[in-house]
């Protein structure tokens, strides 16, 4: 979805780009959000492109928003660079047999 602030009492007023529900592929994901260490976060100014909403049935557990594709903007944490945003990138992308 685009942006942040996913709502789930009002999950149809954004963009679904995609739905991920292969717990694997998800803990892939979730892999891949590792961030550089030490930690060093940043203080961008835009707001994200993207965001990657994690929820359990409709409540909402977890929303991390992308930056540039290189920082994850994390509640309570500013915003965090990436270790290996292609990696992150390439399991974001749907694979065409899924759809």
């Amino acid at each position: 979805m685009r942006g942040q602030g996913y709502d789930p009492r009002h999950r149809h007023a954004v963009p679904v780009l995609h739905v991920e529900r292969d717990r694997e592929r998800v803990q892939a994901i979730i892999r891949a959000m590792d961030v550089l260490a030490p930690w060093q976060p940043s203080a961008w100014m835009q707001e994200p492109e993207q965001s990657l909403v994690f929820l359990s049935g409709r409540d909402l557990r977890l929303e991390v928003g992308l930056i540039g594709g290189l920082w994850l903007r994390v509640p309570d944490l500013e915003e965090l660079r990436i270790a290996d945003p292609a990696s992150l990138a390439s399991l974001l992308r749907p694979s065409p047999d899924r759809g």
